[in-house]
């Protein structure tokens, strides 16, 4: 798959994923969107400031899992590893997430991050 199919099939699942919204169709986000990241076996992984990570197969656009409450904040940043077949998210605070796609409930690791400096 090419750079552009990406990009078409990216275009086409938000788009897909607002209709579902919209609709009222029940998996369906109850936030906006915040993020999206392309997996293997054809699925996309979509965060929401509703605070879940939903896991969709894209041959038919319908929900197979969905994580409520995975973070304490709205969700603000998705990133797939296809080596690792893991999602790490981050809330609107510090905490980092990385989730086992294998098994979804499991979250393999939580981070807290601190970047703030501390030396003035």
């Amino acid at each position: 798959m090419d750079i552009m199919q990406l990009k078409d099939l990216e275009h086409t699942a938000r788009v897909t994923g607002l209709a579902l919204m919209k609709n009222k169709h029940p998996g369906e986000h109850t936030a906006r969107v915040t993020g999206l990241a392309l997996m293997k076996n054809k699925h996309l992984a979509s965060i929401s400031a509703d605070k879940t990570i939903r896991l969709w197969d894209l041959t038919n656009m319908k929900p197979v899992f969905c994580m409520v409450e995975a973070h304490d904040t709205e969700i603000q940043c998705l990133e797939y590893c296809e080596e690792r077949d893991e999602l790490a998210t981050c809330g609107m605070g510090n905490k980092v997430k990385i989730w086992d796609v294998k098994k979804p409930t499991h979250m393999k690791l939580k981070l807290k991050l601190d970047h703030a400096d501390k030396s003035n």
